[in-house]
Order: C-alpha cells, then sequence, then structure tokens
C-alpha cells in the first residue's frame, strides 16, 4: 500500500479551504465537503492483486500486466497475468501476443513451461541466395535462424560439362557462382586440345595443330602419339652456320608447312654435336608429313633400319632419290674421324673442299644416313637437301 506525504495532505487543504471561501463558506454556496464539513478523499488506497488496472501506480505491487494487478512485470516471452494477479507461463500451444511468430526457427506457439517452441534442429530457415551462399537451418535449441554464411573460397559451384569446360569455384566473398568459362584453346584433352569454343573434347583432327604435344594426326583423322620427320623440300650448301643455323632451316621450312607444328632439328653431325646428344630421344613414333611411319621409337630409328624410304618434304610430297647432308652414323653419331670425317668445316663452309658425308634418302638400311649406294662424300659448293626431326 501506498502512503501520501504530510506535503501532500497540507497542499489538498489549502486547496480545499481555498475553494471553500471563493464558493461562500458556511452560508450553503455549494461547496464540496462532506457532511461534517471536511474534505473528502483525495484518492483511493492502491488495487490487490487481480484487480483491473491501466498503470502500475494504481496498484499495490506496483505492476500492471495483462489489465490487471500483477505480482511481477510479466514481460517474459511465452508469459501473461492470469486473474488472479499471478504471473505465469502460456498455455502450450497458445500465442495470444504472437511472440513466437518473429523468429525462423520459433515453431509460432509457447511450449506452456515459458519459452516458445524451437523448430525441429535441420529445418530450413534461409534459403541459399546463390550458387556461393549457404542455405542455414535451425539448431534445434535457439529460436532465431544462424548466421548468414556464404560458401567457403574454392568450393565448387559447377562441375565441368566436358574434357574442355573448367568448373567455377565461390571466391568466399560473394554468393554468385562465377562466370561460366571454357578450357583454353590448345588445353590437351586426350590426345587432343580444345577448341576454346565447346564443352567437348574434339574427336577428329586434320592437322597436328589440333593434337596434345607428342601427338600426330593419324591417317585415321584421330590423334596419336608421334613425332614428324621430313626431307628438306629445297637444297643448300654446305654454308648453314653450324648446326644452329641447320636447325634455323629446318624450322623455317616447318613454321610455313600447314602439316608441321612443334620445334625442328637437322640430323647433322659435327665437331660440336650430334643427333644423339641433341635430339630428344622419343619413345613415341616417328611419322612422315604424310602420316607414312618411319620409325617406331628413337630406338628403331637408330638400329640401322628403317620402316620406309625418307623421302617426303616438308610440303608432304615426295622428293624423289637424294643425298640429304648428314655426316652421322646410323646410331646418330657422328661419322668416326677413322672413317675420313667431313662435316664442311662444322657446317660453316660452302667451298669445293673438305666436302661432307651424305645419306641416301631411297635406302631402308643405315645408307639412308652414310650413302653406299652412290657416293657417300660431296663437295660443300653443291647443294643438299637436309634430314629434320621434331623434337
Amino acid at each position: 500500500m501506498t502512503y501520501r506525504t504530510s506535503i501532500d495532505v497540507l497542499a489538498s487543504v489549502i486547496l480545499s479551504a481555498a475553494l471553500t471561501a471563493a464558493c461562500g463558506g458556511d452560508d450553503g454556496g455549494g461547496g464540496g465537503g462532506g457532511p461534517d464539513g471536511a474534505p473528502p478523499p483525495i484518492d483511493a488506497a492502491p488495487a490487490a492483486l487481480g484487480a483491473a488496472c491501466t498503470v502500475g501506480a494504481g496498484c499495490a505491487s506496483g505492476f500492471c500486466a495483462d489489465g490487471v494487478c500483477c505480482d511481477a512485470a510479466c514481460g517474459g516471452t511465452c508469459e501473461a497475468c492470469g486473474a488472479s494477479g499471478a504471473c505465469q507461463p502460456i498455455e502450450a500451444g497458445q500465442d495470444p501476443d504472437e511472440e513466437c511468430a518473429t523468429d525462423a526457427c520459433a515453431a509460432g506457439t509457447c511450449d506452456g513451461a515459458g519459452a516458445c517452441v524451437i523448430t525441429t534442429a535441420g529445418e530450413p530457415c534461409r534459403a541459399a541466395a546463390g550458387e556461393c551462399d549457404v542455405a542455414e537451418a535451425c539448431d534445434g535449441i535457439n529460436p532465431a535462424c544462424p548466421a548468414d554464411e556464404i560458401a567457403p573460397a574454392a568450393t565448387t559451384c559447377r562441375d565441368e560439362a566436358g574434357a574442355c569446360d573448367v568448373a567455377e569455384v565461390c571466391d568466399g566473398t560473394t554468393t554468385a557462382c562465377p562466370a561460366d568459362l571454357l578450357a583454353d584453346a590448345g588445353t590437351a584433352c586426350g590426345g587432343f586440345v580444345c577448341t576454346g569454343a565447346a564443352a567437348a573434347c574434339p574427336e577428329q583432327c586434320t592437322t597436328d595443330e589440333q593434337c596434345g604435344a607428342s601427338f600426330v594426326c593419324g591417317l585415321g583423322s584421330s590423334c596419336i602419339p608421334g613425332r614428324r620427320a621430313f626431307t628438306t623440300s629445297t637444297a643448300t650448301g654446305g654454308a648453314l652456320g653450324g648446326l644452329d643455323g641447320a636447325d634455323a632451316y629446318c624450322q623455317q621450312l616447318a613454321n610455313t608447312s600447314p602439316l608441321l607444328r612443334g620445334t625442328y632439328r637437322a640430323w647433322l653431325s659435327d665437331a660440336t654435336g650430334s643427333p644423339s646428344t641433341r635430339f630428344t630421344q622419343s619413345t613415341v613414333p616417328y611419322y612422315l608429313p604424310n602420316g607414312a611411319l618411319l620409325a617406331s621409337s628413337w630406338s628403331d630409328l637408330t638400329d640401322g633400319f628403317l620402316a620406309r624410304a625418307f623421302n617426303v618434304s616438308d610440303a608432304g610430297t615426295v622428293v624423289g632419290d637424294n643425298t640429304p647432308f648428314t655426316n652421322t652414323e646410323a646410331n646418330g653419331t657422328p661419322i668416326s674421324a677413322a672413317s675420313g670425317a667431313a662435316n664442311c668445316v662444322n657446317w660453316t663452309s660452302g667451298g669445293a673442299s673438305p666436302g661432307a658425308w651424305v645419306g641416301y634418302s631411297a635406302a631402308v638400311d643405315q645408307g639412308w644416313t652414310r650413302n653406299a649406294n652412290t657416293g657417300s662424300f660431296t663437295q660443300c659448293n653443291v647443294l643438299h637437301r637436309l634430314y629434320c626431326f621434331q623434337q
């Protein structure tokens, strides 16, 4: 119960006296006093628990909740003040104040124990906003949906649609998957290479450019393991600029041929090197530009026998019988000094002397590189072709 202070009483008495005087005092002017002339009560006693109220000041407890004087503020979730003035949990299955309708993981009703019913763990509460967003689910404990998160960086968000497609991954900062990209043109896919314009790997070829490294376009329009070799379509004297110059001669012809690609070196030997020291010793076959097999590997190439005559040029045409510069044994080493080695002064001289060893393109035995049929020695001022091999 609340009590009025002495100051409040004094102020009330003074106000009552002033009103009485203004209205004629005791001569029947309609004063508002009681039967004995005393002032009426200023306010009633504070209300008890369960009494109707609008504000807490009118309640003895100081709390007005749900329209009645209550024993507590009763402001918690799923609480209500009953008719007796006692704060108590709201009945299970009810939610008169819609307190359980705001959180994504609250089931929408009270549980009868002063809390909202929580949605079952695993129930979705926030859908993914993109391929790199994560759909959140209720944890079965808290009424709120967990914090919104995105997929970690490097998470795959789009699988490749073929051998020439690229799987996209999330960047860890945005919800969208990056743009769909294809593998770069030239990316190996089996024996072929991607075009850069389609997700699927090609299935047929027309040139070596459509095949991967160490593959060539075979006679069946399929990319098969292999390297190319050719006899030059043009002839040159012995002043080649050394072995490097001879390699450049081969490379220039290969670069201008639509049938060839890659790096080429000349089948020549001198005091500075030979095929046995300068060549990539291939484990895959050597094919002529027209698709014919020359040798099944480096070992097969250097065993003294070829699969066919070495007489197809960089242009893909048969050049006829000719005697290319070589100064090289069938095993890829230089012709020994004891055999009268001659190499146009390390392939820098175009004079008649000292001369050079040559091969024979029609031969399929070791004569292809050390001619024993039409004369194996020549002058350096005479024009001859070269043998060239892809590395």
